[in-house]
């Protein structure tokens, strides 16, 4: 089988959870299928998508790599206006919807002309994630050939009517978790689609080396780490917020809170905040290993690949309980505590802090819950299922046809 992944953004150097999930899920496939990507040229900026790539094509670790100029820069700030606008129903209709779409981008229509053109080169074109141009267009051009990776979770968005009915058209659907499929058959109703619940494999690129990274940055006591995008939209400000709220309530306290990733907000001036940039895979995983404890913020994820990195190094989590996929994650792995609230997350913090034990035992429920459910060669597996289910009813289907 033949298959296109079709991606906002591609490389090993951008950061986003649907982009990593879909480059790794399409560089493990591409060892037992042929394998193409389809792609805009936007890099790192992901507010207005601006071109960091040259067009055209390129092979890119056994994968050859299409990609498509975005021709129109988004303008973050006219789009931040005009969502505000259609989530609190100023502006209706489907059209609308779909205008938001356009805006959202990236848009590269060159890249839908190109899945049009080239329907039957592909058995299937699996779009990641739901949100995107390129998902929304792309999957409407070639229905019958598209399999959804939504990774959908539950913000004002997924009730657009245009989603709704976008959920409803492709051949096959991959969620990643049962809460995200609950959520996306009760938001579009779409229960009889095929459809498997299938997560992402991970693995350490070695043995972690905690007091390596502690010595590399200065950091001897104990520290709280956040890894991801450093913005609103996950939750860094009521993080930073509630951490500071902590330390004055414990000012005698040693503690630290440090943060990994790229810097979308501000981060304010304190002493007992570091922030470290971009990591090397090398070094965020010691940073996992060597963290007392690994803080999620975010209350929107469909998955939340760190939380589950972190249960691999055998740090316990502290997730905000209003994110259903991370309060199931710390139920199921007893690997963490999920808290509501500044208060909540002050007492979750201290017992994990104050009682070593419990964080030794609940590193070592998290990383068997990981070896247990997140392995490749799983993944791999339940993709290959999935995929001869989906051409053998194809195949079915045209001969019914005939």
């Amino acid at each position: 089988m033949k298959l296109a992944f079709v991606i906002p953004r591609y490389g090993p150097e951008i950061i986003g959870g649907a982009e990593t999930l879909g480059r790794q899920v399409a560089e493990r496939l591409a060892t037992l299928h042929p394998v193409e990507v389809l792609t805009t040229c936007a890099g790192q900026d992901y507010r207005r998508w601006a071109n960091a790539y040259p067009p055209g094509e390129r092979w890119e670790n056994g994968i050859l790599v299409r990609r498509f100029p975005v021709e129109k820069i988004r303008d973050y700030r006219r789009f931040d206006c005009y969502t505000t606008e259609l989530v609190h129903g100023w502006v209706k209709g489907e059209q609308a919807q779909i205008e938001w779409v356009r805006q959202q981008g990236p848009y590269a229509p060159a890249l839908v002309h190109f899945i049009q053109a080239n329907a039957r080169a592909y058995d299937f074109f699996v779009f990641v994630p739901y949100l995107y141009y390129t998902t929304f267009f792309g999957l409407r051009a070639v229905p019958e050939r598209a399999i959804l990776i939504p990774a959908a979770h539950d913000e004002p968005y997924l009730k657009f009517e245009i989603y709704r009915s976008l959920m409803r058209l492709p051949r096959g659907i991959v969620y990643l978790s049962p809460e995200e499929r609950d959520l996306v058959h009760l938001r579009s109703d779409n229960d009889w689609l095929p459809h498997r619940i299938i997560g992402m494999g991970l693995e350490s690129p070695g043995e972690p080396d905690p007091g390596a990274f502690r010595q590399r940055y200065n950091l001897p006591g104990p520290f709280v780490l956040y890894v991801g995008r450093v913005t609103q939209a996950k939750g860094c400000d009521r993080l930073l917020e509630n951490f500071i709220a902590f330390r004055q309530q414990q000012p005698d306290r040693d503690l630290k809170l440090v943060l990994v990733g790229t810097q979308v907000m501000e981060i304010p001036t304190h002493p007992d905040i570091l922030y470290l940039g971009r990591l090397s895979e090398r070094d965020k995983f010691d940073a996992l290993a060597a963290a007392e404890v690994f803080v999620m913020p975010s209350e929107y994820e469909s998955y939340s690949i760190v939380v589950l990195e972190a249960m691999l190094a055998g740090t316990p989590v502290l997730v905000n309980g209003d994110c259903e996929v991370l309060r199931q994650h710390c139920l199921r792995s007893q690997a963490g505590l999920y808290y509501v609230g500044r208060d909540d997350f002050a007492a979750g913090l201290e017992l994990l802090l104050d009682d070593p034990a419990l964080r030794q035992r609940m590193g070592a429920n998290g990383h068997a819950y990981v070896q247990a459910n997140y392995t490749w060669p799983a993944v791999e597996r339940q993709y290959q299922h999935f995929l001869k289910q989906l051409k053998t009813d194809t195949l079915v289907k045209k001969a019914n046809q005939t």
